[in-house]
């Protein structure tokens, strides 16, 4: 199989980009890797050789990034201020720099992407998609972790959550973004052990099938 590896420096990142893609032809998938994984985790944990199939017959290109914004959160060793900006950094990041990279390497502007991922990584393929819904056709969240609260809650001190608070009630802006945050992370919270119905299922699990074929693979 092949594998082929990309790097360069950003300004995005605190640390150099890198980018692994396994395959040579066929629809291009970003997978992102969970909170503490590398570019080439989903390689040790068996995901490439369960797709094998799908990229020795040239139908998918798998590519990868390593888990920036991720491994901040879960270290604790970051204020949340600064995981928050590094996760709407890495967010650029896929969007500008490997969302260009792959259509690069895919020797096409208009190719569509599909952008998937577990735990964080599921976040992170999620949110590109809400971000940024005319850059990749679709994205697939696997046992994904939808709420970093758990990374924020009780982290700002007392007086830093009164000052935050007194400006939520002075703007009417941010007061309509806090009360629209609430009630969906409330109806997420509720939702969160519903299943789909079998036919919602069915018919996505078609539409899936009916958009790898729609389209010729690239290079």
């Amino acid at each position: 199989m092949q594998k082929d590896w990309f790097s360069w420096q950003t300004q995005r990142l605190p640390c150099p980009a890198r980018v692994v893609r396994w395959g040579y032809y066929g629809r291009p998938v970003l997978i992102c890797p969970t909170a503490g994984g590398d570019l080439e985790e989903i390689e040790r944990h068996g995901l490439i050789g369960a797709l094998s199939g799908l990229i020795d017959a040239g139908r998918i290109k798998v590519y990868s990034v390593d888990s920036i914004a991720g491994s901040h959160w879960v270290s604790r060793q970051h204020a949340p201020e600064y995981a928050s900006r590094v996760q709407n950094l890495f967010d650029a990041y896929i969007h500008q720099e490997v969302l260009p990279l792959i259509r690069h390497d895919c020797a096409s502007a208009e190719v569509e992407v599909i952008v998937a991922g577990a735990s964080i990584g599921a976040f992170n393929a999620v949110a590109t998609i809400c971000r940024h819904p005319e850059a990749v056709a679709m994205a697939f969240g696997m046992s994904g972790t939808y709420d970093l609260s758990r990374y924020l809650d009780g982290e700002l001190t007392p007086a830093r959550c009164r000052t935050i608070e007194r400006h939520i009630d002075s703007c009417a802006c941010c007061g309509t973004m806090a009360t629209r945050l609430r009630i969906t992370l409330a109806a997420c919270r509720a939702e969160r052990q519903r299943r789909p119905p079998r036919a919602v299922m069915s018919r996505a699990a078609a539409r899936v099938r009916a958009l790898m074929i729609k389209r010729r693979p690239s290079r």
